[in-house]
């Protein structure tokens, strides 16, 4: 029997990837971000007015940037990063000595 792939949700794929490219670029338009992302600009309003609703990003003077709510997500990667490291320090510090 061959293998399934996994369901996959393309709104929750597509979210981030805007993301991204707002995070890259600075700010943008939507019709910018539709044209980047390669999706109908309907699709892409849809998807931006949730992630400015959420606080992911901020809609001013007809473009979009990162909102209050991305350095957030940026911030529990840095903590996890900080766990993972000093999770590293305390096993080499007990496999050495």
């Amino acid at each position: 029997m061959a293998p399934t792939s996994p369901t996959l949700i393309g709104s929750v794929r597509r979210a981030p990837a805007l993301l991204e490219l707002v995070a890259e670029h600075g700010e943008l338009t939507a019709k910018r971000l539709s044209r980047m992302a390669g999706l109908p600009l309907a699709t892409t309003y849809h998807l931006l007015r949730t992630l400015v609703h959420d606080g992911h990003l901020r809609h001013e003077r007809g473009a979009f940037r990162l909102g209050p709510a991305a350095p957030r997500l940026a911030g529990q990667e840095r903590r996890q990063g900080a766990r993972l490291e000093r999770a590293l320090r305390v096993h080499a510090f007990t496999v050495l000595n």
